[in-house]
């Protein structure tokens, strides 16, 4: 063998050792940085877990059959699983059997890509516990075979339902109120009018009736229908006061005060800034929570004396009410029907409002509506 040739083959034995070494190199810079990945994602995923382990919230995930695959800790413990019950049950069965067919409509269409805006569904715990609930669930690829899932947060709204409930019965109950009241004012102040009327028309057709006593009847006649039209008058004020509509809200009030001072034995102090009109709507809710409180201090309260102050401050209407009655327990009053109109006339302004009372102190009441 020439030199040359020697010198070459020690040339490929030398490149190789070089690839061999590249090759040896190469391998474990892959596997350590297959390590680092697979440590990067466990500790991810190990975030993730302790994440969603600690929303209030409930968080699932079912497989295209419903079939939980995950469901977080405090969605074990509301709907009284075990983690061990996971694979065991699906979605299907937490959900109200009235709600199932909705419900198993929604979940296809999830399943073959449909759009989740925020469904409400009634479900039904291991417990037997029944609460409404909002499904907000979108598809996902649950593993390494493009098999298809959802995932997706469940959120509790039964407090929410009960409060709608307690307002839609408030708005029943304050409507039956209303209509039990028009038709009390109908009967006892209109029909004994009307009735007298007539009763006066009969005894002016019959022939034994004077021309003197038949002119007498006419008169009398006269006069109860003009009381029929001022008490006709009052009770249209009363479902939808005029005087608010034509004159504002200020002489609305100052106009009902002297009809309580006229009436009865008590000390009504007004005070007012009001230079114009507001919104019809702010003006009658407003009329309307102060003749409730008046009626409240003198039905309830036996008070002597009331201060209604009604003040405009910084493009601001306040409403300050205060009397001297014999005060109430806050705790005992606050689900009361007056309260709850008070409170749904106020946020139907966006108005902001407290009160105080204590047991022979008195009852003061302040409302603020930005204008």
């Amino acid at each position: 063998m020439s030199y040359s040739n020697s010198y070459l083959c020690i040339l490929i034995i030398v490149l190789l050792v070089l690839l061999l070494i590249a090759y040896i190199i190469n391998s474990i810079l892959i596997k350590k940085y297959r390590k680092a990945k697979k440590d990067i994602h466990r500790e991810g995923d190990s975030r993730y877990l302790e994440l969603i382990n600690k929303l209030p919230q409930l968080v699932i995930e079912t497989d295209s059959d419903g079939k939980f695959t995950f469901i977080n800790k405090q969605g074990l413990e509301f709907l009284g699983y075990g983690k061990f019950d996971i694979g065991k049950i699906d979605i299907f069965s937490i959900i109200h059997p009235s709600h199932q067919p909705k419900f198993k409509e929604e979940f296809l269409y999830l399943v073959e890509g449909g759009e989740n805006k925020g469904q409400e569904y009634r479900i039904i715990t291991n417990r037997n516990e029944s609460y409404f609930m909002v499904f907000y669930l979108r598809r996902i690829i649950i593993n390494a075979n493009n098999e298809i899932g959802l995932r997706g947060i469940i959120i509790d709204i039964s407090d929410r339902k009960e409060l709608e409930r307690k307002v839609l019965n408030t708005i029943i109950e304050t409507e039956d109120k209303e209509r039990r009241r028009f038709s009390e004012d109908l009967h006892d102040g209109l029909g004994p009018l009307l009735s007298t009327v007539k009763l006066y028309i009969n005894q002016m057709k019959s022939s034994k009736v004077s021309i003197s006593e038949e002119k007498e009847m006419f008169n009398f006649a006269n006069e109860l229908l003009d009381e029929a039209i001022s008490t006709t008058r009052n009770i249209a004020n009363n479902i939808l006061p005029g005087s608010i509509v034509d004159n504002g809200l200020i002489a609305g009030v100052r106009t009902f005060i002297t009809h309580i001072k006229q009436a009865g034995n008590i000390d009504i102090v007004f005070n007012e800034n009001l230079s114009k009109r507001y919104d019809t709507n702010i003006e009658i809710n407003i009329y309307r929570i102060i003749i409730e409180l008046i009626n409240n201090s003198l039905k309830y309260a036996e008070a002597n004396t009331l201060e209604v102050c009604i003040l405009e401050e910084n493009n601001t209407i306040n409403v300050h009410y205060k009397d001297d009655g014999k005060g109430f327990n806050m705790e005992e009053v606050k689900n009361g029907l007056g309260h709850i109109n008070i409170e749904n006339r106020s946020k139907s302004i966006n108005g902001e409002l407290d009160y105080y009372s204590e047991i022979n102190k008195g009852m003061t009441f302040n409302l603020k509506v930005e204008i």
